[in-house]
């Protein structure tokens, strides 16, 4: 739960200020007792590195597949960035700069999600 926290309003992996401070109280997982610490968005930024890599990838490889039309969709319209992940801050910018296309966060994907599955 603090880890989503921290992701959600903290992170963030596309210009990470090491100025900006984050405290997590938690446990100490050596001493087993309680403790704060300090994070920068640097050190966010570097914990979260071998996931946005994976997206980068997953997202490169369906692009791969994509047909030339829709393709040409894409480069003009962007995409939209849906689920949990894309409210990450900085990761429309980190794939927009890694394919060269627009994308932009849907605030309200949850809704929708469920006003598109009521239609079907």
């Amino acid at each position: 739960m603090i880890f989503k926290l921290i992701v959600i309003n903290f992170a963030n992996i596309y210009k990470p200020n090491k100025k900006e401070k984050y405290e997590v109280r938690g446990r100490n997982l050596l001493t087993g007792l309680p403790a704060t610490i300090e994070i920068n968005q640097e050190e966010t930024k570097e914990a979260l590195q071998d996931n946005i890599k994976k997206i980068i990838k997953a997202t490169k490889q369906v692009l791969e597949q994509t047909s030339p039309e829709l393709s040409a969709d894409i480069v003009d319209k962007g995409v939209i960035i849906t689920g949990g992940g894309s409210m990450l801050n900085g990761l429309s910018e980190v794939l927009e700069e890694e394919f060269i296309a627009k994308s932009k966060f849907q605030k309200n994907f949850m809704k929708e999600i469920r006003s598109f599955s009521r239609k079907l």
